[in-house]
């Protein structure tokens, strides 16, 4: 099973060694600067699409032009955004499909949010990350709200900055749990504070 039935439960995901390090190696040039983040939507969407292969092992990379992961259930686009402050994600929070990857085709979209932290050295790392939910494209597409550049959205006020089409966090589908590297809401504040007194 890929998603549960029902309910917004999304799923803490701790980074591990392997990606941290990784990350480091990681090109500058390997990212797209002509991405919307400037290549920063890139090195995001990488440490999501790790993050998810820790959670759900099942997943087979397949990195293409339409999609991220191969499954028995069908294809996957992971769609990442970045988040700097704590807190769990919330129910208003949009899941968001740019107009500028519409073209794939992947049958699921998964989200999720990527923590964003920075060292004593000035550098980006990621200790965590949530996996917010999916949903089928078609149905995304059907149920979500298109936006143009400078609109507000209507659930939380915050204005677009790209044309893009979102639905919000609590209309996906929560995902069904593979893997034990999972923090709860009520572990959440301990978890934390432990991992990073452990790995920095």
């Amino acid at each position: 099973m890929l998603f549960g039935e029902t309910g917004f439960n999304p799923h803490k995901v701790m980074s591990t060694e392997y990606i941290r390090e990784e990350h480091k190696k990681i090109s500058p040039e390997a990212y797209n600067n002509n991405s919307i983040l400037d290549g920063v939507g890139n090195k995001i969407g990488w440490v999501l699409e790790e993050l998810l292969q820790v959670f759900r092992p099942d997943l087979t990379r397949e990195n293409t032009f339409n999609h991220d992961f191969v499954t028995p259930y069908g294809t996957v686009d992971a769609k990442a955004k970045w988040v700097n402050k704590g807190g769990w994600p919330r129910e208003d929070w949009a899941a968001t499909v740019y107009d500028t990857s519409k073209h794939q085709t992947a049958d699921y979209y998964i989200f999720g949010r990527v923590y964003v932290k920075i060292d004593n050295l000035g550098e980006n790392y990621f200790p965590y990350g949530y996996i917010c939910g999916g949903i089928l494209r078609e149905e995304f597409h059907d149920i979500g709200t298109h936006y143009n550049r400078g609109d507000r959205e209507g659930d939380n006020g915050y204005k677009i900055t790209d044309p893009c089409t979102n639905v919000r966090l609590d209309q996906l589908r929560p995902i069904a749990e593979l893997e034990g590297n999972i923090v709860s809401p009520e572990k959440e504040e301990n978890e934390e504070e432990n991992w990073i007194a452990e790995n920095l």
